[in-house]
């Protein structure tokens, strides 16, 4: 319905031919007219609403190819209503209104019953996940403990431990929960403790065998543990086995007699890293870099300290290539390592954890993703743009646009930029406006007239705080809505909140921006159904 209303609206941006191959894409040409690439997620929305009603219509009707007569043309045209029918159509305000067959000509009265659609689909799964979100968001007219408990109790429903997808899910609500509640600040610490949480049962990483996996410093080969070997000075034989203490006494007493090779030998085959680590930091670099390569090497390759040393070295680490996998344990650790102790280069922490999110992106778990990104202050970018990592939270751009623009994820991107008006009172998502226009038209489906309105306020103090010139297709239907789907039966004026006195401006006719006129706004014909 909705839908067929704003494609009539949009009709003269984009023409009544139909697009081949050879023309520009619909994007291409909102950015060569100066339009937002916003508009082309708009589009898509039109055109998946009236796909069925296009296709519903060239079932029935037919044109006739080189006919010369009307007559003949008349004739081979099927009747658009073949049985009696009950006349249906939507009206505003959220109003189902159905035509009685009622015949005046047999003495029965002309009926016009009049039904809403908040109480016809009360009972739907979707109105009922509507009105439990507390939107719209606006910062002036909403506590956030209502976002926070909407947010620990999504993160309830979603927890399937026995998939990954369901923890990915439970664990981006659980990270909305606390953006709020930190007024959109995020401290990595805090983040860290958070993914350490959401893991049941830490990953246990098994050390390697030094005496296995590492190469002697000097020429000769390694000993096995539990025989003795003979000290060439004295001539004695003595264990390699010993107590700590008598392992520092060996390793000292070869350095008495200035053998530092074979007394970092020791102290590497015995794992007294420490003595090894500082002995080999006052000899020459070469020397250092292989007694810290031997010690890195003793841990598991998918110990989190190794994603640690790794990024501390000045290096990607090889955690944010290549997990997602069974074998690399739980990613959330490796982050959490990550964002606990930032580096210097603030660009490689960002590349690390980019790279991390690309990694689970491309094996489908693009929840886990997102949460990577959202710490990488990656921003928000559009349909159109297949480069764009994020464009709505825990939705990814390859599906079709009617499956990824789901109400689940419209909910969550609005959450996080509540949190960061919270923070920032400007801080609006520029490409996310139209999703909230899009939310809005659906709540109108759903007989939900009143939040719809209130979305359309949202939606417009979002627009005045930015460069109107770019979103004024978008603005021109937001003000359609409200002006056709404003209740048509009178009621007691509510008192105007802080942001509907903002907002009532830009949706007065006579203060609207050029190109746009009062005209512009008349209702259109509703569709009727049969």
């Amino acid at each position: 319905m909705l839908m067929l209303l704003c494609q009539a609206a949009l009709s003269p941006l984009w023409g009544d031919k139909p697009s081949f191959a050879e023309e520009p894409s619909l994007l291409q040409q909102y950015k060569d007219s100066g339009l937002s690439s916003s508009m082309y997620e708009l589009s898509q929305y039109i055109s998946d609403s009236s796909n069925h009603c296009e296709a519903s219509l060239s079932k029935d009707w037919s044109l006739v190819q080189g006919g010369d007569s009307v007559a003949a043309l008349h004739s081979v045209a099927p009747q658009k209503f073949s049985l009696p029918h009950v006349p249906v159509c939507f009206g505003a305000g959220g109003q189902l209104v159905q035509g009685c067959p009622n015949d005046p000509a047999e003495g029965q009265p002309a009926l016009v019953e009049i039904h809403s659609l908040e109480v016809i689909l009360h009972d739907s799964a979707e109105q009922e996940a509507m009105r439990a979100f507390p939107g719209p968001l606006i910062r002036e007219d909403l506590h956030k403990v209502d976002v926070m408990t909407f947010c620990q109790r999504r993160a309830a429903l979603s927890c399937d431990l026995a998939s990954n997808r369901g923890r990915d899910s439970a664990l981006l609500w659980k990270l909305l929960l606390l953006l709020c509640r930190q007024n959109g600040s995020m401290v990595g610490s805090d983040i860290a403790e958070l993914l350490i949480q959401d893991c049941k049962n830490r990953e246990r990483y098994k050390r390697q065998d030094p005496v296995a996996n590492l190469i002697s410093l000097t020429d000769e080969g390694w000993p096995v543990q539990g025989c003795g070997t003979t000290d060439l000075l004295t001539g004695e034989v003595v264990s390699s086995a010993g107590t700590p203490q008598q392992k520092v006494e060996k390793f000292t007493q070869l350095l008495f007699y200035g053998r530092k090779k074979e007394a970092l030998d020791w102290a590497t085959r015995n794992q007294l890293w420490g003595h090894a680590l500082f002995l080999s930091s006052k000899m020459d670099l070469r020397t250092y870099s292989l007694v810290l390569s031997r010690f890195t090497s003793t841990l598991a390759f998918n110990d989190p300290l190794q994603t640690l040393f790794q990024l501390m070295s000045g290096r990607i680490p090889q955690a944010s290539q290549c997990c997602g996998d069974r074998k690399w344990g739980d990613w959330r650790l490796h982050l959490a390592v990550i964002l606990s102790n930032q580096v210097g280069d603030k660009e490689l922490n960002s590349r690390a954890i980019i790279n991390m999110g690309d990694t689970l992106a491309g094996k489908g778990f693009i929840e886990a993703a997102h949460c990577c990104y959202l710490m990488a202050d990656v921003p928000f970018g559009h349909f159109g743009v297949k480069t764009d990592r994020m464009v709505l939270l825990g939705s990814s751009q390859s599906q079709q646009f009617s499956h990824f623009a789901r109400t689940e994820c419209i909910q969550r991107t609005e959450i996080f930029e509540y949190c960061q008006l919270l923070r920032h009172s400007q801080a609006f998502i520029p490409s996310f406006q139209v999703y909230k226009f899009m939310y809005a038209s659906q709540l109108v489906d759903y007989g939900l007239t009143a939040q719809a309105l209130h979305y359309c306020e949202g939606v417009g103090m979002a627009l005045l705080a930015q460069n109107q010139n770019k979103y004024l297709v978008l603005m021109e239907q937001v003000i359609k809505v409200a002006h056709t789907r404003a209740p048509c039966r009178p009621s007691p004026p509510p008192v105007p909140s802080r942001s509907s006195q903002s907002i009532l401006p830009l949706l007065s006719p006579s203060s609207l921006p050029l190109p746009f006129s009062p005209a512009s706004l008349s209702s259109p014909s509703f569709p009727v159904f049969s």
